[in-house]
């Protein structure tokens, strides 16, 4: 089994605001590429096909970057 990059029970706070913005499903599969796994490895995990997780990574990247516009 993995670690989380993100330290037992620490959880920041623009995590925090990222993961409230996002589907749960995109969090998910955010959350686990950043704790350093392959989108391979997540697809098996989550029971996916790997263009569906590329496509959830892609799609919570763009509503990030349009949730951060909106707030400036």
């Amino acid at each position: 089994m993995r670690s989380s990059i993100w330290g037992a029970g620490s959880v920041s706070n623009w995590r925090q605001r990222w993961n409230s913005s996002l589907p749960a499903d995109y969090a998910t599969v955010v959350r686990i590429y950043l704790e350093g796994w392959k989108p391979e490895e997540i697809a098996t995990r989550l029971n996916l096909a790997l263009q569906t997780v590329y496509n959830k990574r892609r799609e919570a990247v763009l509503l990030l970057r349009k949730t951060m516009n909106s707030k400036d």
